[in-house]
């Protein structure tokens, strides 16, 4: 079994288990991919972003990144090219 993390708003976050280590990397990528518009956005300094997020805005937007990579991840009905 393979588990993933990832390092996000401060905190290392879990994102799942896995079975194998191509899944684990698989699911990292995604939530990197799903998360890297909101990262770009908190590195710019005020008064060019927006608002800042909520500790429960944060938590949602993590969470909903982690369900979508697990989803891929574990959907055997995905395309080749997506694997």
């Amino acid at each position: 079994k393979w588990q993933a993390q990832f390092y996000f708003d401060g905190q290392s976050r879990y994102i799942g288990v896995f079975d194998g280590s191509h899944q684990a990397a698989l699911a990292y990528e995604c939530v990197h991919r799903l998360l890297a518009g909101y990262r770009e956005l908190s590195r710019l300094k005020k008064p060019f972003a927006e608002k800042v997020l909520s500790k429960e805005e944060t938590r949602k937007l993590f969470d909903n990144a982690r369900l979508a990579s697990v989803r891929a991840v574990t959907n055997p009905s995905l395309p080749a090219s997506f694997e």
